[in-house]
């Protein structure tokens, strides 16, 4: 039940967060609402792989000392931003009222939201 809170909350953020950037172009609110669920409903997965995947890179390569630590948070980033740049990416071609002109745009959007969702579930003790 925990999870789908923290879905909730998270596309409701993401909305918010969208809206707010100056470089997304949005016809209205609702145009960000749907490449937020669409965003969410992508991460899924996405966040199951990196939790699957950081697992095994730990057992891998955990065992030292330095590389360890460094190649979980690696596998953990890739997994995360570059996929969920592009779904980003997939969701804003999806939705017709919503653009975000350029792929590094979409990968600065990724890691604004990544930061604000990490902010604010750590606000709410999630």
């Amino acid at each position: 039940m925990l999870w789908l809170t923290k879905l909730f909350i998270s596309i409701l953020f993401t909305t918010i967060c969208l809206a707010a950037l100056p470089f997304v172009k949005y016809r209205n609110l609702f145009s960000c609402l749907q490449v937020s669920t669409l965003l969410s409903i992508f991460a899924l997965p996405v966040s199951i792989a990196t939790a699957t995947t950081s697992v095994f890179v730990f057992m891998a390569v955990g065992w030292i000392p330095l590389v360890g630590a460094f190649s979980e948070i690696l596998a953990a980033f890739i997994s995360t931003f570059v996929f969920q740049t592009v779904a980003l990416f997939v969701a804003d071609k999806m939705v017709e009222g919503f653009e975000i002109k350029t792929i590094s745009h979409t990968f600065y959007t990724v890691f604004i939201l990544s930061l604000f969702n990490a902010i604010a579930f750590a606000l709410l003790g999630m």
